[in-house]
Parts: C-alpha cells; sequence; structure tokens
C-alpha cells in the first residue's frame, strides 16, 4: 500500500500516461456498466402487464418488482464509493457487474413473483457497478477537461436508456417473453467483465483505515455537498414530469398514452443535446459559464411550461409547447449534469470513492423527492421546474463562492 502522498502522485501519473486505446476502453466501460442497469428498468415497464397476468397478480402488487429494485440501487450507491475506497474500484466494479449478471439470469427463471421481486432487488443492489464507481474512476484517470468531455459522453449514453429502453422491452415482450431481456441483461454483463479483465486500466492505490468512515468526512466536505445540491434540484424536476406527465397529457390534454410515449422520448433527446454542447466546448468555456447556460435553460424550459397552460393554446398546440419547455429544461439537465460532477470532486484527494457517492446519491434522491411531490397538473409543473431552477442557480452561485473564495 502506499502513503497518501504517494498515492496522489500515481493518481497523477495515471492521468498523465493513460494510453488512448485504454482510455477508451475505460470509458465504454463506465458507461456500458450504467446503461445496463437503467435499462433494467426501462426495459422492463412494458412487461408489467404481462408479468401480472402470468403470475396472476395485480397491478399494485407487480409494481413491487419495481420498488424493490429501486431501493436496492439506492442502497447499492450508498455502500459502492466507500468500499471502493476500501477494496479498490475495479474490485467493487467486478463484484457488481457480476452480482447483476447472476440476479438477472435468476430473474430470468424466477418461478414466483416472490422469487423475482427478491432477486430483483439484489440486481438493484449489484447495481453499484455504474453510479458512484464510475463517477470515482472517472475523478482519478481523467484530468478536469477530460472529465468534463467523459461526463458529457455519459450523459449522452445515460439519455439514450430512456429513448430505447422501453422500445426493446416491447421487442422482447412481442416476439419472444419478457424473461429474454433479462437473459439479454445477463450476457451483456458477463461480457462486460471479460472486456474489463483484459483491457482495463490502472487505477490509483488508495489507502483507507474504514471502509465506510470516509462517507462522514465527505459529508462534512462543503464543495462536494454544495455542488451535488443542484444536482438533487435538477433530477426532482425531471422526475416531477416523468410522474406528473402521463397524467396530464392523458387527462388535462385528452391525448393517448402513446403520445405521451413518444414526447418522453423525443424530450430526452434534449439531455444528449445538452451533454453534446458541454463536452464540445469544455476547452474552450469555464465551467461556471456552462452551469450560467444550464440554469438558464432549465429556467427558460420552466417558463416555456408554464406559459403554455397559462395561455391555453388547446390540446395539441399546449402539448407542443409542453414538449418543448421539457426538451429545454432537459438540455439544461445535460449541460450541468456534465458539469457539477467535476466541481464536486475534481478537488477531492482522499475518499474519492465516498464524495462519488454523495454525488451519485443526490440524484437519487432527487428523483425520489421529484416523484413524491409530482404536481397535480401543468402550470403546477412550470412553475415547480422553476423553482427548481432557481434553487440549482443558488446553490451554484454558493458554490461559486467557495470555489473562489475559500
Amino acid at each position: 500500500m502506499m502513503a497518501g502522498g504517494t498515492a496522489r502522485a500515481h493518481a497523477a501519473t495515471c492521468n498523465g500516461t493513460i494510453s488512448p486505446r485504454r482510455e477508451r476502453v475505460c470509458i465504454c466501460l463506465l458507461i456500458a456498466s450504467t446503461v445496463l442497469t437503467m435499462l433494467a428498468t426501462d426495459f422492463y415497464i412494458p412487461s408489467l402487464p404481462s408479468i401480472a397476468e402470468e403470475f396472476r397478480v395485480d397491478e399494485r402488487t407487480t409494481a413491487l418488482t419495481m420498488s424493490y429494485n429501486l431501493l436496492g440501487i439506492l442502497l447499492g450507491q450508498a455502500i459502492a464509493g466507500p468500499l471502493s475506497d476500501f477494496l479498490g474500484r475495479w474490485r467493487v466494479f467486478y463484484l457488481g457487474v457480476a452480482g447483476f449478471a447472476m440476479s438477472s439470469a435468476i430473474c430470468a427463471m424466477a418461478a414466483s413473483l416472490e422469487a423475482l421481486i427478491l432477486f430483483r432487488a439484489i440486481q438493484g443492489l449489484a447495481s453499484l457497478c455504474g453510479g458512484a464507481i464510475a463517477l470515482a474512476l472517472i475523478n482519478d484517470l481523467f484530468d478536469d477537461i477530460k472529465r468534463v468531455r467523459v461526463m458529457s459522453l455519459y450523459g449522452v449514453a445515460g439519455s439514450v436508456s430512456p429513448i430505447i429502453g422501453p422500445g426493446i422491452g416491447g421487442l422482447f415482450e412481442l416476439l419472444l417473453s419478457w424473461r429474454f431481456g433479462f437473459v439479454a441483461l445477463s450476457i451483456c454483463s458477463a461480457a462486460l467483465i471479460v472486456v474489463a479483465l483484459i483491457a482495463r486500466p490502472e487505477e490509483p492505490t488508495h489507502v483507507q483505515s474504514a471502509s465506510f468512515g470516509g462517507m462522514f468526512a465527505a459529508a462534512k466536505d462543503l464543495r462536494t455537498v454544495i455542488f451535488a445540491l443542484p444536482c438533487f434540484w435538477i433530477l426532482s424536476g425531471v422526475f416531477a414530469f416523468l410522474t406528473a406527465g402521463p397524467f396530464i397529457v392523458v387527462n388535462s390534454l385528452n391525448h393517448s398514452t402513446f403520445e405521451f410515449a413518444i414526447l418522453a422520448s423525443v424530450v430526452a433527446i434534449g439531455v444528449m443535446l445538452g451533454s453534446y454542447i458541454t463536452g464540445r466546448m469544455a476547452h474552450l468555456r469555464a465551467p461556471f459559464q456552462v452551469c450560467v447556460w444550464g440554469v438558464a435553460a432549465l429556467a427558460a424550459g420552466g417558463l416555456l411550461v408554464v406559459t403554455g397552460f397559462l395561455l391555453e393554446f388547446g390540446g395539441s398546440l399546449t402539448l407542443l409547447v409542453l414538449g418543448a419547455g421539457i426538451f429545454v429544461f432537459n438540455a439544461g439537465e445535460g449541460m450541468l449534469l456534465a458539469t457539477l460532477p467535476t466541481l464536486a470532486l475534481s478537488h477531492v484527494e482522499q475518499n474519492k470513492g465516498s464524495a462519488a457517492t454523495i454525488v451519485s446519491l443526490s440524484f437519487l434522491s432527487g428523483a425520489l423527492c421529484g416523484a413524491v411531490l409530482a404536481p397535480a397538473d401543468g402550470l403546477e409543473l412550470g412553475l415547480q421546474l422553476i423553482g427548481y431552477a432557481s434553487l440549482a442557480g443558488m446553490c451554484i452561485l454558493a458554490g461559486w463562492r467557495i470555489y473562489f473564495f475559500r
């Protein structure tokens, strides 16, 4: 084991000497592991009615397979970072991907709903291979400019899952069975392990006195926390739309659930656009300039939604304005989520995994908050989005003062 100073020197060496090929492999591994864990939720949604019919249970009981999976993801992210500080990033990565592969295979063979619920929870727990581990490795292996670029690619790839996931699940459901989706996840995870064993880059050596002690130190780091908070507010806005959107589109605007599904897929492209723009201009603009543009996009998106419902254009036109507003909000999300993790983690020398867990948990808890506090109508949704944009902006402003004046 290295002393702290030697470990930092080794980290710096890694940043400078990682070969372009291994760099690309590392980025692909991190993106693929996170996308796989996201697909485990997104591809599964169209199959819920079939699962309820197969196991002869009601829809509410079937939904427990989703709830326990999300609970497992939350717990997995909470332990992933501190555990990686103690055991090493790639060991935890292998543990997570292997657990994900095995639990996915068992889900495919589940003979009862109880077994499916149990192994969906284990599958969520095994998602520790993405999220916090990916953030920590990106922080370990890349310098500031490359981190922003990698995070932008990460955002683009992450936004693909909600676009293609339900479609993939629907194809499995139509042509084969919902069980084959889990088979595909298991095979892809096993392939991921093989590629990682052959071509992954080395990681810096870490020394920690305990596996979870670093969480307390990370939680006291004001800069990490203040730049993680905007992620919480942004994801709250995203999931406010995802939760309330179907009811607004169907009940208030008199459109079908299929039209909402198309709307949700199209507006998700906004995240890709925002992430892509950030990656392209990472070397030209300071991160706080990107943050200003991102917050402005969040607020503009919320304002568009408010305008659409205040002026009552009518069903189709209001739906179009709603889509435009969410698209702009998502573009701001893409800009900020490619930038804020770098600002939160770039100064961290020790307990990087624990600090990455703080950021990752801000995403998950924001999503939960947005779903729980989802609005009842479109006007309230727009006002919520403006509120979340304002709170994110205030946190970034406070972070700017800490960044430059402390």
